[in-house]
């Protein structure tokens, strides 16, 4: 996360503080069932939440 977000400087977050915010997930098609239902589960309950799905694990890391 960049330094210069407000979500940064906090110790912990919740998924409603992710509105507003762009994400990169990995695409739910490569991603472990867990986190394929916590991503469903996000872009369902803040539809506010941008999310963009890469292919490579890799990439999520730049």
């Amino acid at each position: 996360m960049n330094q210069d977000n407000p979500l940064a400087q906090l110790e912990s977050i919740e998924m409603g503080d992710l509105a507003g915010q762009e994400l990169l997930l990995l695409d739910p098609n490569d991603a472990p069932p867990e986190l394929d239902e916590l991503q469903h589960q996000l872009e369902q309950r803040y539809p506010a939440v941008v999310t963009h799905h890469a292919d490579n694990m890799a990439l999520i890391y730049l």
